[in-house]
């Protein structure tokens, strides 16, 4: 079209500014990256569709608040062949959350904010560390 949008015969696309407005998503050898509205996030695949790591945009509730808000959170999973996830860890502004399965059948997880350290084991809080 003119120098600051440009097409070459590979498809290769050069483009000075722009906005896409819809879901994008990149690929190389099965591993992806997807950029999505729909759900406000940016998502990683390996090279079996399973989703390895987000980033989401959410809105929740929040003790400081009577109202919702809005917060990001990234997530990590590692996965095994068969698309079982092993372990994961969400990270928010005011919490860390690691989970992980590599004990099966116990799942044991870790909650870290600025208030509480805390170990859980299937569900039940083994130990607890309080900074209040």
């Amino acid at each position: 079209i003119n120098d600051n949008f440009i097409v070459d015969k590979f498809g290769k696309i050069k483009a000075a500014d722009g906005e896409f407005r819809g879901k994008v998503e990149t690929a190389i050898d099965g591993k992806k990256i997807v950029i999505d509205p729909d759900d406000s996030s940016i998502k990683m695949f390996n090279e079996n569709n399973h989703q390895v790591a987000s980033i989401q945009y959410i809105q929740s509730g929040h003790s400081s608040s009577d109202h919702m808000v809005s917060r990001a959170q990234i997530i990590l999973f590692d996965i095994n062949y068969q698309g079982t996830i092993i372990s994961s860890s969400r990270f928010q502004s005011d919490n860390i959350i690691i989970e992980s399965n590599q004990f099966r059948p116990d799942k044991y997880e870790l909650l870290i904010n600025p208030f509480l350290i805390q170990f859980i084991k299937n569900g039940t809080t083994t130990k607890e560390i309080s900074n209040i």
